[in-house]
């Protein structure tokens, strides 16, 4: 009915009907018509950096629950309190798992492919979610690992311990191989449990047996492949870097790792020591140091762990040492 045609009449028949209704018994509700998935959208997220095509894939969620594991030194109830206080939950806390593709023109390289069938349910969805996006794991050039914790290497390989990218190389630092493949490895200075610090070890070593026909080491300021430059961040490992991704133009993006775990927490309390750092000392003055520069530059940054798909900057907050995260708005075109 056009609007002109709207009378008095019509509107009180339509409120008398209304009323009407409202004394009626409600109908039955209809079971809900948006598909039941297990997953959220496609699990990838399409980018550019400058020349570089570029997508997060996610490779899920690693659960952490009660949220201690993020601070080994905050006084009791601080850590909870940080997190009411940015309406972030304190009873299911979760770190996303961001892996980076990049294709730079000449290769496609994949960083960190997460944890494949290793590390439990929630995580382990990378090589699904890379077919999502439509790559084939024989298509992946290079491999660049960050350090080798489970993670962030463990999705090298398949179930059985086999190559997962049967065409590709794996570049790690090479502090991180020396550190790993020592005979009397430790993880010591972490907090992890006995057990899981030697199922950690025994793992890492598997994967770098599998591999080792195809490491390529590089040092903490190399460019590891064109337009892609390591950055000396450790203490979260011995080894750990961070990347530099110059796609031209003045267009970049800094690959932090795990410099800083929680979006929160990391962020406003940088001298907070997670359980995940392995020397505490060092990997706080890493992330007190790269923080501030980063937030000085300005630079656009994917954040391994931080809500996908983990793309934005990091600003300063008070008091005077903190910092907070501006996420990049959400492009349904790539940009």
């Amino acid at each position: 009915m056009p609007i002109s045609q709207f009378s008095r009449r019509t509107l009180l028949a339509g409120a008398a009907t209304g009323l009407v209704a409202a004394n009626l018994p409600l109908p039955a509700r209809a079971a809900s018509r948006i598909p039941t998935t297990t997953q959220q959208g496609a699990g990838f997220y399409r980018f550019k950096i400058g020349a570089f095509d570029g997508a997060v894939i996610s490779d899920g969620v690693f659960e952490l629950g009660a949220p201690a594991p993020l601070s080994l030194n905050a006084k009791p109830g601080d850590v909870e309190r940080a997190l009411e206080a940015a309406g972030q939950p304190t009873d299911k806390v979760g770190l996303h798992c961001n892996s980076l593709l990049i294709d730079t023109g000449r290769e496609l390289v994949l960083v960190d492919p997460g944890s494949g069938p290793h590390f439990g349910p929630a995580l382990g969805k990378l090589a699904q979610n890379l077919r999502n996006a439509g790559i084939a794991p024989e298509a992946i050039d290079r491999l660049i690992i960050t350090h080798a914790h489970p993670d962030h290497i463990w999705g090298s390989v398949d179930a059985e311990f086999r190559g997962a990218f049967p065409k590709a190389q794996l570049h790690l630092p090479a502090a991180e191989l020396a550190f790993w493949s020592a005979p009397n490895v430790s993880l010591g200075m972490t907090r992890f449990p006995p057990e899981q610090q030697r199922l950690f070890i025994t793992n890492t070593q598997k994967v770098l047996t599998t591999w080792k026909d195809r490491v390529v080491t590089f040092r903490a300021g190399d460019e590891v492949v064109p337009g892609v430059r390591s950055i000396a961040t450790p203490g979260h490992t011995v080894g750990h870097v961070s990347l530099r991704f110059d796609g031209g133009g003045g267009n970049q993006l800094v690959y932090t790792a795990d410099v800083v775990h929680h979006h929160v927490t990391g962020l406003l309390h940088p001298d907070w020591t997670p359980i995940f750092d392995q020397d505490a000392e060092q990997a706080k003055t890493t992330r007190k140091k790269l923080l501030t520069s980063l937030a000085a530059e300005k630079a656009r940054l994917l954040v391994y762990h931080f809500p996908f798909p983990g793309i934005g900057h990091v600003i300063g907050a008070k008091p005077a040492g903190s910092f907070a995260w501006a996420p990049e708005s959400w492009a349904w075109e790539p940009a």
